[in-house]
C-alpha cells in the first residue's frame, strides 16, 4: 500500500508538478513510489486526499469489507496455484522423510524463517533460481528448478 506523506513532501510534489515534472521524475526525486506521487498529485481530479482513501475505495469497489479481507483472499488464491502446491507438498514431504522441520531448513539454506515458511505453506514461490537450487540441494534432491519438479508431478498425476 502506498505510504502516507508528511506536509512538506506533499508540498514538494505539488511544486514539482507545477514545474512540469512527471510522476516518474517526482518519484525519483522524492524517493517514493509513482503510485504515491500519482495519488497525491492528482487528488484534486480524483477526489482522494491520500493513498489510504484511494486504497480503501478500491478495495470496497472490488467487494471486500476491508484491506485485511482482501489480503486474506489473495493469500488463498496464491495457495491454490499449481506450482505453489507442488513445491509446498515436495518440501513438506522431504522434511518429513528426513526428519527435520522448516526451522532447520531455514538455517541450512540461510533464508529467513518467515520467507521459507511462505514457500513451505505455498503462499509464495522463490523468485531467484539460486534459492530454489539451494533448497533442493539441502533437501537432497536432484531437481534443479521448480519446472523440473512440476513436470515430474504432471507425469505422476499430482493434482
Amino acid at each position: 500500500m502506498p505510504k502516507k506523506l508528511d506536509k512538506s513532501q506533499i508540498e514538494s510534489i505539488d511544486r514539482l508538478r507545477r514545474n512540469g515534472y512527471t510522476s516518474r521524475e517526482i518519484a525519483r526525486i522524492e524517493g517514493i513510489s509513482r503510485t504515491t506521487v500519482f495519488v497525491y498529485a492528482n487528488r484534486d481530479k480524483t477526489g482522494y486526499n491520500s493513498t489510504y482513501d484511494y486504497s480503501k475505495e478500491a478495495i470496497h469497489k472490488r467487494g471486500y469489507e476491508s484491506y485485511g479481507s482482501y489480503l486474506k483472499k489473495r493469500f488463498m488464491i496464491r495457495r491454490e496455484r499449481f506450482k505453489n502446491r507442488v513445491l509446498s507438498s515436495f518440501i513438506n514431504n522431504r522434511l518429513r522423510d528426513i526428519g527435520h522441520d522448516k526451522t532447520w531448513l531455514a538455517e541450512q539454506t540461510g533464508l529467513p524463517r518467515q520467507t521459507l515458511s511462505s514457500y513451505v505453506d505455498g503462499t509464495k514461490l522463490p523468485k531467484r533460481v539460486c534459492v530454489v537450487e539451494n533448497i533442493f540441494r539441502v533437501l537432497g534432491s536432484d531437481y534443479k528448478s521448480i519446472e523440473d519438479l512440476v513436470e515430474d508431478c504432471k507425469i505422476e498425476g499430482f493434482t
